[in-house]
């Protein structure tokens, strides 16, 4: 069973992360020198905060990113690609609309796995839609029509997800497969709450 961790406990993860990212294994330092990747102090917000893993119509909402990060079974660190952290640095992350990637390494003996992170500035559901219109532009109400009206739903009941899960990197390849499914089938960390019937789940 997964628990929901508390403020203190997620502050003393932050730190944890942040030590294990200086003795990471060759692996992992191998995909860090690939991808430009450099240890990065992750915010108390986002990981408290609850998570989407599947860009196109997401049946769950997952959380928090803490407890998903207490569950992994390898040391984890929290990473950057160094342009973006540049770019964070002129931001008022409090204030100004913005997505950034973070990088969740989990340094495992066989593998280094990585589960990558879209952040979202803006938590309400609403804004979070005006975001992506400046991607999507007309497309955007009909692409994300539904699973918008779904999030409304589940932010009345206090879930509002604030980051997606959008990618999986195992064994140094791009996995195709959905984030949703490898949470839900390999590593079964529950979700806690189901868009597709507008219901919390129980843990």
């Amino acid at each position: 069973m997964v628990r929901r961790l508390a403020p203190t406990l997620v502050l003393v993860l932050v730190l944890v992360l942040a030590a294990s990212a200086q003795a990471a294994g060759p692996g992992a330092l191998q995909f860090r020198q690939q991808h430009g990747l450099v240890p990065f102090t992750a915010q108390p917000a986002f990981l408290s905060g609850d998570f989407l893993a599947r860009e196109n119509e997401p049946n769950f909402v997952f959380g928090t990113v803490a407890d998903f990060a207490a569950s992994l079974t390898c040391p984890a660190a929290w990473l950057i690609e160094e342009g973006e952290q540049e770019r964070l640095a002129r931001y008022n992350l409090a204030a100004d609309p913005l997505e950034y990637t973070l990088y969740l390494e989990e340094d495992c003996p066989q593998a280094a796995r990585a589960y990558v992170f879209v952040v979202q500035a803006n938590q309400d559901a609403k804004k979070w839609l005006e975001w992506r219109k400046q991607f999507h532009k007309s497309k955007t109400d009909g692409f994300y029509g539904d699973t918008m009206a779904r999030l409304e739903k589940a932010a009345a009941g206090g879930v509002v997800p604030s980051s997606e899960l959008r990618f999986l990197v195992l064994d140094g390849d791009l996995s195709v497969a959905a984030p949703e499914d490898y949470l839900l089938k390999t590593l079964k960390f529950p979700p806690k709450y189901d868009l597709k019937t507008d219901k919390p789940l129980g843990r």
